[in-house]
């Protein structure tokens, strides 16, 4: 989703991606380099504590755009066009989404095993 939302957004920049959803510049480099950042730690690290480094940095990035939002939907100017509603929505769902993913306790065992779903 973020690397789709700020691809695009470089496209068209200056207008809503189907009228709902903010283009401006600053706000497509967030959504790049948070997916940027999540694809090279996913795939790169197999490091449980850089995953959880950048799940909290990407949530904290994102929630706190969206928090300063809400203050100002222009983010004090930084974002032109001003984000909308659904902006807002994305930045804290995704925002949040991240922090707890980032604190939640990890598995005891792999959730497959050979090919197998293991439960219980």
């Amino acid at each position: 989703m973020l690397i789709s939302h700020g691809g695009v957004g470089l496209f068209i920049e200056g207008e809503h991606i189907l009228g709902i959803f903010n283009t401006d510049f600053a706000i497509d480099l967030v959504y790049l380099a948070c997916a940027v950042a999540l694809l090279a730690v996913g795939f790169g690290h197999d490091n449980a504590r850089a995953m959880r480094l950048v799940l909290a940095v990407v949530g904290v990035v994102l929630g706190g755009l969206g928090l300063a939002s809400l203050a100002d939907d222009t983010v004090f100017g930084m974002l032109p066009t001003g984000l909308t509603v659904f902006d807002i929505i994305i930045l804290l769902t995704a925002g949040g989404g991240a922090l707890v993913s980032a604190v939640a306790p990890r598995t005891a065992a792999p959730l497959l095993s050979d090919g197998v779903a293991v439960i219980g």
